[in-house]
């Protein structure tokens, strides 16, 4: 048995990042899979519905790996953050 896997957009400072989910979306904790490079998100797509039986599960593709978009021009970059 799996739980619904959900494929939603994440926006994090201007950058936005494919993101799957499964399990209770009110989870104050999650299982959190980091995918590899190169990779993404979908690497983990077939665990993450499975462990979202047990618990939230979530995966995001990272920066510079394929689908997530770049910070927007007019965003100021954080200190200590090298500029993209």
């Amino acid at each position: 048995m799996t739980a619904t896997l959900t494929q939603t957009i994440l926006t994090v400072d201007g950058i936005r990042s494919p993101l799957l989910q499964a399990g209770p979306p009110q989870a104050t904790e999650a299982v959190v899979f980091v995918h590899g490079n190169p990779g993404s998100s979908q690497d983990w797509a077939r665990l993450v519905e499975r462990t979202g039986r047990l618990a939230r599960a979530v995966a995001w593709t990272t920066r510079g790996s394929g689908r997530p978009t770049s910070r927007p021009a007019s965003t100021t970059p954080c200190r200590g953050t090298p500029p993209t």
